[in-house]
């Protein structure tokens, strides 16, 4: 009789009623980034403005190469340095209703966290009967030696981002202007319009609108 034996063999599998889980608490620390803010440095100057209404003066839009204060007082510095004042600095060419008296361009600091990209505008303003509608270029930096540009900024409330000066920005060649980690700076002409006729000899003050904001 031939006896054959039969094994069964079970496989045994673990099984799990329930997940097993920890749950933790933990902190982090978060630094919010540094307010964006301007100050004013130099004033927008102009003269020569007729006085009949309409009449208009324009003071060419600051760049580095025409009506420009020049890299030391904007603080950038590029290759091919303007260092100071150009040639045509605040210039405002005589027209029908303007004497063509030169003015001096605004500038405005700008300070915020270094490095990061800020959006400037421009929003004309009117005070006394007279509107001014601002232009101007503000500086562009690259976060490194000697790449620094002043970007046009145009009027209208276009906004322009440009990116502030950081740490490797500083190392410049020599007489350049010297960058400041964390500012830039903006340079204003502009076209100032009567919009009623004006009294002789008179300074008007002329309030406008230039917004910064991350």
């Amino acid at each position: 009789m031939k006896f054959t034996r039969l094994v069964t063999v079970l496989l045994a599998i673990p099984m799990c009623t329930s997940v097993m889980a920890a749950n933790e608490n933990l902190t982090g620390t978060f630094k919010t980034i540094k307010n964006v803010t301007i100050t004013e440095v130099a004033g927008v100057q102009m003269t020569g403005l007729y006085l009949a209404s309409a009449s208009t003066c324009t003071m060419t839009q600051p760049t580095v190469s025409v009506n420009f204060p020049g890299e030391t007082v904007m603080k950038m510095s590029n290759a091919t340095a303007t260092l100071g004042p150009s040639t045509n600095y605040g210039v405002t060419p005589a027209g029908a209703s303007c004497a063509g008296t030169n003015g001096v361009p605004g500038v405005y600091e700008i300070e915020g966290s270094e490095g990061a990209d800020v959006t400037v505008t421009l929003t004309s303003g009117t005070t006394s009967g007279i509107t001014f509608a601002p232009v101007g270029c503000v500086g562009d930096y690259d976060g490194s030696p000697d790449g620094d540009v002043c970007t046009a900024v145009a009027n209208g409330g276009v906004g322009q981002q440009f990116t502030l000066a950081a740490t490797g920005d500083q190392t410049v060649s020599a007489g350049n202007g010297v960058p400041v980690a964390g500012f830039s700076y903006l340079a204003i002409g502009g076209q100032a319009t009567a919009g009623i006729g004006l009294a002789a000899a008179t300074d008007y003050l002329i309030d406008f609108d230039i917004s910064v904001t991350y």
